[in-house]
């Protein structure tokens, strides 16, 4: 969204600004991060009252991670799991610093830290296509269990 878009006259944050960490290491060949918490409701209708009463009882945490192929980090995952036979599990932190924001002169960065970040879904171990020219990317999934 542009200036001109927005027409307010403010700097809004660009997504391009950031960094992701796994485990405290940098995560260098990240691509696109993005932390969604959605939240779980229960619905209740007394009899004779005419609308729901909607109450939040709990919360998912998930976290996407799109990374250029630079090492094995996919690969890994599933070796210390079938070598060990433990959940592999994760601390994810991610921070956006624009630093010609509004939001990052008001606040400084903007980082979310989430814990427990198990692996769910597909891990791609390869991938091969000899009619593209493409990098090879991978998408990670995970389930987060705590923000922090």
């Amino acid at each position: 969204m542009s200036r001109l878009e927005t027409n307010t006259g403010i700097n809004p944050m660009l997504k391009t600004e950031g960094e992701l960490f796994i485990n405290g290491e940098k995560f260098a060949q990240a691509k696109k991060v993005l932390i969604k918490v959605s939240l779980n409701n229960s619905t209740s209708k007394p009899l004779g009252v005419k609308t729901e009463k909607t109450r939040t009882t709990g919360y998912k945490i998930s976290v996407e991670v799109g990374m250029y192929k630079t090492n094995k980090f996919g690969v890994s995952i599933v070796k210390n799991y079938l070598d060990k036979g433990l959940t592999p599990e994760f601390t994810i932190q991610a921070l956006n610093n624009d630093k010609g924001s509004d939001f990052f002169k008001q606040f400084g960065n903007d980082v979310v830290t989430i814990t427990g970040c198990v692996p769910t879904g597909d891990l791609t171990l390869l991938d091969l296509d000899s009619s593209s020219t493409d990098y090879v990317e991978e998408t990670i999934n995970f389930s987060g269990y705590q923000f922090v």
